[in-house]
Formats: structure tokens, sequence, C-alpha cells
């Protein structure tokens, strides 16, 4: 399993827990070097709290490598809902301080498989997308539809206006963090199969968070070096329009990422 097939919240988890982990080790080892060096003072008492402390720090140096592989298993095992084998996953440098996340990750993959782990990454955004585009009623309205090479999501954009007058407003924290991002990691997932930073999309992302004025917000929004996107449009309804580069890579990525038939002209076209 490589680190850049993950998502950028895996990866953000794995750089957090790895630093905390290097901290906590270095100041272990620290301290056991410090109380060896000192430990034939002629104190009594010190020199018995020298030895203490080195018999419990290294209790802990043994103790804490398996508690940051349980932790890391632990998170993987719970997001994805594959069973590990904590007890199978070592690592080759005894030396706790040479234990590194990738270690972990290339024991996961030995045993899930490469190509399991990415099916399951693909399947986690299919479900989030489809839950956060589905057709909620059952009078036939359709949350989602197609027009030629625009794919239009009804009631998805979240925002509220700040007061009754002026021209401000801002987006909603749930369409900022939650809902866009789950579209922003299924098209980088369309465009490169594992999910990476999409330089045009973030700058463009960031300025729309930040975007309190609704001339410059309820607008088209146009992408140049995206291969399949090329614009983006926000309505005053909460209707977002999605235009791909063309209506068979529209399709495509239906297919790939949505769970149910979106309409087309009153026709329904399937997603598999």
């Amino acid at each position: 399993m490589l680190f850049n097939q993950l998502q950028l919240e895996d990866q953000n988890f794995l750089i957090i827990e790895q630093s905390y982990y290097n901290q906590n080790i270095s100041f272990l080892l620290g301290l056991k070097d410090y109380c060896t060096e000192n430990s034939d003072i002629s104190d009594k008492s010190y020199t018995n709290y020298s030895k203490d402390t080195i018999r419990d720090v290294g209790f802990k140096l043994e103790k804490y490598p398996k508690d940051y592989i349980n932790k890391i298993t632990h998170y993987f095992e719970l997001k994805y809902k594959f069973e590990i084998k904590v007890e199978k996953i070592i690592y080759n440098k005894k030396v706790p301080e040479d234990l590194e996340y990738i270690h972990i990750l290339e024991e996961i993959t030995l045993q899930v498989g490469n190509a399991n782990f990415n099916d399951l990454i693909n399947s986690e955004i299919k479900t989030l997308l489809t839950s956060e585009w589905k057709t909620y009623r059952d009078d036939g309205y359709n949350k989602v539809f197609t027009n030629k090479n625009k794919l239009i999501i009804n009631d998805w954009l979240g925002y509220e206006d700040r007061g009754m007058y002026g021209n401000e407003f801002s987006i909603t924290y749930y369409f900022a963090d939650k809902g866009f991002n789950i579209f922003e990691k299924a098209l980088s997932l369309f465009i490169y199969n594992d999910i990476r930073n999409i330089e045009e999309f973030s700058k463009w992302k960031d300025k729309i968070r930040g975007c309190v004025d609704k001339d410059k917000f309820f607008t088209t929004h146009y992408f140049n070096d995206i291969e399949c996107l090329k614009s983006i449009k926000f309505y005053k309804n909460k209707k977002v329009e999605i235009e791909f580069s063309n209506t068979s890579m529209m399709q495509e990525f239906i297919n790939k990422f949505l769970g149910f038939s979106v309409a087309l002209k009153n026709k329904k076209i399937s997603s598999k």
C-alpha cells in the first residue's frame, strides 16, 4: 500500500500519529540515557529512583511500538471494514525509534492486498457520493439529472445569508467541509485513480469557501487544466451544475461513482 494511494484524511492521520510517536520515543530514550549516565551518583535514593525509572522506561519502550501498531491498524480496520491480524505485523528494525507508518502499511498490504485496498477506497467514495446525491423522495422527483454533458444536482448547495440586507453570505460548514470534499475525492479518483491534490481545483475551492459576494459566487466557475471538468455553476435555489468535458466522460463518472439511476430528459440512464 503506497502512501499516495491513501485519502488525504488517512495521510494526515498517519503523519500526525507518526509525529506523536517520534516525540514520545525521543523523550523516553533521552530519559533512559540521562538516568543511565547518572546511575552512579552516591545518593542512594536518587540511584534507586534512576534504576526504577530505567526499568519503567524500558517497559514503555517495549510497549509503545505495539500500541502504535494497534492504533494504526485499528484505524484502517474501522474505516475500511477489513480484518487485520495485528500479531502478524512486525517491524524489521528492532530499535523503536526506527518504526514508521510505512512499515505498518507494508504489512497491512501483505494481508489485504493492494488491489483490495484500492477497491475499498473506491467503494467508500461511491457509497458517500451516492448517499450525498441520492434520490430521496418517492413522488418521481429526481435530485440528480443530466443535460448533455452537465450533471445537475438539485438541493445540494448549502449557504446562508448574513443578515437581511446587503450582498454578503457564507456557504455552510457541511457543504464546504463534507459534501463538496466527497466530490473532490471522487474527482481525484476519477482522474488519477487515487486520492491526491488537484491543484487548480483546490485553489478554487479555497477561494469559493472564503467568497462572501453573491454575484461572484452564483455564477459559472471555469477550469482550464482539469482534463475532465469544464465548469461548476452554483444557483440560488441550491442547485449545482457540473459540466464535464464531454458526455462520455460524464457518463463514465456516473457509472463509476453513483449507485443509482440518473434522469436524462425523462429517461433513465443506469449507473453500474
